[in-house]
């Protein structure tokens, strides 16, 4: 299927691989003459999942490495799916259990990739349409290449981190497995879900859909809760650092005001997560003020 236009200039991972074994050990190791460029290769790991989790069906989740720069140099990361399949019907991408279910994107310096991207999930798109704008451009449409996943399977992931060095540049890679079970999910909030206003100060409540996540193999007894202010780009406001998985919590709206507030509801102990599908906003309490003339308290 063709994704976009145009293709990316870097390399997959095994290609890469394929490359350092060629002209390190393999037959094109004698072909040449080798000369040091002094640069040390960074080393990566991945941080989210820190131990093996299984997540629910249909539900977004994020990944994360920590890559540690040999000579200080900036370090960027790329996210692939490794995994095989029979080949989908042209333009058609559905789960049959086996098989890649997302696209990679050019290398950023965000060691962080969330499934799937995160436009769909703020355009209230967890299940993603079959075609889509290049990210960053209005159109036209092109097959999107992403999928959350339906079926109970593993997904694997591999992470390439670079550091891009002039003359000579290193790069590293870690691996690591998602188990999805189709008993649980999918894990969605539902309230709130439109663009209704709240005052500052009030309180509120949260819901949301727990979809069998707190039973066996998902586990996920706790969960964080926090709050965006511009529509889903950060969450710089915790309003519960681990509360019951029960699918309901209350907290104090925050003086804080906001046209795009989103809430995210997310797994403690697990990668998965779900934010409200439309921005609402915080407004201010009015404060009326009082004077007196003539005897008499006016407005």
């Amino acid at each position: 299927d063709d994704l976009q236009p145009n293709s990316e200039d870097h390399f997959h991972r095994v290609s890469l691989n394929e490359i350092l074994a060629f002209t390190t050990t393999g037959s094109g190791n004698g072909c040449a003459v080798q000369t040091a460029t002094g640069n040390v290769v960074p080393t990566v790991s991945v941080t989210a999942p820190a131990a093996a989790v299984t997540i629910p069906r249909q539900t977004p989740f994020a990944l994360t490495a920590a890559g540690v720069p040999g000579d200080g140099d900036t370090l960027t990361y790329l996210w692939e799916q490794f995994d095989l399949g029979a080949a989908n019907a042209e333009g058609v991408l559905t789960d049959a259990g086996t098989g890649p279910l997302f696209r990679s994107f050019v290398p950023t310096t965000n060691p962080t990739r969330i499934f799937p991207s995160l436009r769909y999930i703020l355009g209230n798109a967890n299940l993603v349409p079959q075609t889509a704008p290049v990210e960053g451009t209005a159109g036209p449409n092109w097959f999107a290449g992403e999928l959350l996943p339906t079926t109970t399977r593993t997904l694997n992931f591999r992470v390439t981190v670079r550091d891009n060095r002039a003359g000579g540049g290193g790069t590293n890679e870690a691996p690591v497995a998602v188990s999805v079970t189709s008993a649980a999910g999918p894990f969605a909030i539902t309230a709130p879900e439109t663009a209704i206003s709240v005052a500052a100060g009030a309180a509120t409540t949260v819901t949301w859909n727990v979809a069998s996540t707190t039973a066996a193999p998902v586990s996920t007894a706790n969960v964080r809760v926090t709050l965006s202010l511009d529509g889903g780009h950060t969450w710089p406001v915790e309003l519960a650092a681990s509360t019951p998985n029960d699918g309901s919590e209350s907290f104090v709206v925050p003086s804080l005001i906001s046209a795009q507030a989103r809430i995210k509801v997310q797994a403690v102990g697990n990668i998965f997560f779900d934010t409200s599908d439309a921005n609402f906003r915080i407004a201010q309490v009015p404060v009326h003020h009082y004077h007196r003339t003539y005897g008499k308290s006016q407005f």
